[in-house]
């Protein structure tokens, strides 16, 4: 028996040793811990020496049995004490519930180290040994049952509410402890009591305070913070983006306004430029959105059916006069047996592509750029290799490593001249990544760059898509720019859009740019500063659609929207609203349509995309 305590007592004071050169917070439950390990070892180290006191009484005083037994018991209660206290902290991390709870049952505690001290304690020798008993040991075994149930029936009752590592080690080595108590009270001289106690603490030790089980919740509560940052950026991100783009929205509102009535060429170049400055203002938002959208897991891939073709034309379209302005040859290849119609997220696709030659744009000042994109076949997919080359300044090999760095940009003060964040490239490598690709770069420094990259897209439309011209997108390109050309609508079409328009914005500046937009219709335009003022006009006049922007004061426009619905009185209750909104994050559009608005706008307003809206809601005349 002697040796199986000295066993337990060294496995306890090897955890102790462990536990305590380990470096913790000072929390309850490390400090809950470090009492039970030490009152284990006091109560393991009495047992031992009782049972060798007990078992000599002829030469042990009864003074010495006396003490060296009230300390065996006293720490055996109170061992059993703090592992119940222990037990509640898993169930219930130190609540006002559990701090009353830790007040009510110290009284058995209290009650059971008084009798340990002052009542009697009797010895009985027999021929397998001796033992004490008596009302100080009776006391003392009561309440150690006493927090042996409890903690078993709290753990069993809480079970959901506990870490599934934990609860059962823990609840097996109080049961194991309990089946050792009740043995030894039917045999007193078994003596294995400390058997159970050193369980308990292998059984803590293993599972609550283990370092490995710290460290991952460790991690996981800097997983949750980490979280929590980044929707509280995104969130940031988004507001200051809507914040921003308003005022963006009236400058390009307004300077459009410029641009179409000026006759003046002096005023048309100096318009020219603002908005040229602008657009490349709101090109640093959209990056620094999309880089935000990448880090915090809400830029998703989706995919549609698409015509590679209306992708590269749109691409040519918005790069063509980019390139004629700087006297560069822009060039595209189609492979003519490339499938027409795809499986894929073509807004990706024209995001990269964009990119890709906005940079070669950029740091190409005379030569030619290239967009080539071959095909292969591969079953029911199509493997799609789009190729960049330009004779731009090209890159040192030593810089190539830097090139899709978020912010660091290659030879700082040679570019410095050159417009944009340095984002583009990393958001661009980022993008075709999560395409399951990856973008390759060829360069030589002073002649030039080729970037490309390999896409499989589903094949829906296995029909070529033949020859894709664009001579004739040259010309209508050129006579636009030439010709200033800012009207959306024909002549002829400007007369067919009538009914009865609501703007809300609580900014003046974004109303007045709406109204120009609108200037050469047949609109009747209404404003409203607010959403308290847009529930008054809808009960006093029929409206055939309303624009309602989000974010305004008192009453945004989602509160505003959710008030119409049950507003009494209100005569355009069947009104398509439009949400107005610089809150361009991934999966924004779709939380505004669950929210029952009909439609999405975004500023700055895109003209073509207003009035793709009104013809689309106003059905020709304004009928509802």
């Amino acid at each position: 028996m002697v040796r199986m305590e000295i066993a337990c007592i060294i496995m306890v004071l090897f955890i102790a040793v462990i536990y305590f050169q380990g470096k913790r917070k000072m929390t309850y439950n490390h400090v809950l811990f470090g009492l039970i390990e030490v009152f284990t070892v006091i109560n393991l180290t009495f047992d031992a020496i009782t049972l060798y006191t007990v078992n000599h009484l002829g030469e042990v005083s009864l003074f010495l049995n006396r003490l060296c037994h009230g300390i065996f018991i006293g720490s055996l209660v109170i061992v059993l004490f703090l592992t119940f206290q222990y037990v509640m902290l898993l169930i219930n991390e130190d609540s006002l519930e559990q701090q009353r709870l830790k007040m009510y049952w110290s009284i058995p505690l209290v009650l059971s180290l008084i009798g340990v001290i002052f009542f009697p304690l009797y010895y009985k020798e027999t021929p397998k040994g001796n033992y004490s008993y008596g009302p100080a040991a009776n006391m003392a075994y009561l309440s150690v049952g006493l927090y042996l149930v409890i903690s078993i029936f709290f753990l069993v009752s809480k079970y959901k509410q506990i870490n599934p590592k934990k609860k059962n080690v823990v609840l097996v080595a109080l049961a194991i402890e309990a089946a050792v108590s009740i043995y030894q009270a039917i045999v007193p001289t078994s003596l294995i009591s400390g058997m159970g106690i050193t369980l308990i603490n292998l059984a803590f030790f293993l599972t609550v305070e283990s370092p490995d089980v710290h460290l991952i919740e460790q991690l996981k509560e800097e997983k949750e913070r980490a979280d929590k940052a980044n929707e509280a950026k995104s969130n940031f991100i988004a507001s200051v983006s809507h914040e921003i783009r308003s005022p963006i929205n009236a400058i390009l509102g307004m300077n459009e306004m410029i641009l179409k009535e000026s006759k003046e060429e002096d005023i048309i170049e100096y318009a020219t430029d603002v908005s040229s400055a602008t657009q490349a203002m709101q090109s640093i938002i959209n990056d620094i959105l999309d880089l935000s959208k990448i880090e915090s897991g809400k830029m998703e891939i989706i995919k549609v059916e698409y015509e590679l073709s209306r992708v590269i034309k749109d691409v040519y379209n918005m790069l063509y006069l980019k390139a004629d302005a700087k006297n560069l040859k822009f060039e595209i290849y189609v492979e003519p047996s490339i499938p027409k119609r795809l499986y894929g997220d073509d807004v990706r696709i024209r995001q990269i592509l964009t990119n890709l030659l906005t940079n070669a744009v950029k740091y190409t000042n005379e030569g030619s750029i290239l967009l080539s994109v071959k095909g292969s076949s591969n079953g029911n997919d199509a493997i799609l290799k789009f190729q960049v080359t330009d004779t731009g300044i090209g890159i040192k090999e030593e810089d190539l490593g830097k090139l899709f760095s978020k912010y660091e940009r290659i030879e700082e003060k040679r570019n410095r001249n050159i417009e944009g964040t340095g984002l583009g490239m990393s958001i661009t490598s980022q993008l075709i990544s999560m395409m399951d690709s990856e973008l390759e770069v060829e360069s030589v420094y002073g002649k030039g760059s080729t970037f490309h990259f390999i896409l499989k897209q589903e094949i829906i439309d296995s029909t070529p898509v033949g020859d894709i011209n664009i001579s004739e997108r040259k010309k209508i390109l050129r006579e636009k720019r030439e010709s200033k050309m800012s009207d959306t609508l024909k002549p002829e079409e400007k007369g067919t859009l009538k009914g009865k328009v609501l703007v809300v914005d609580d900014d003046m500046m974004n109303r007045k740019v709406f109204c120009r937009l609108l200037k050469n219709t047949s609109l009747e335009i209404i404003e409203a500063d607010s959403g308290k003022r847009c529930l008054e006009l809808v009960k006093q006049e029929k409206f055939h659609i309303i624009f309602m922007d989000h974010m305004m004061p008192e009453m945004d426009g989602v509160e505003t929207f959710d008030a119409m619905k049950t507003l009494e009185g209100n005569k355009s209750l069947q009104a398509p609203v439009i949400i107005l909104t610089g809150n361009v994050m991934d999966g924004a559009k779709e939380e505004y349509l669950a929210k029952g608005f009909q439609d999405f706008l975004a500023k700055p307003i895109i003209p073509e995309n207003l009035m793709k809206i009104l013809s689309e809601k106003l059905q020709g005349g304004g009928s509802l």
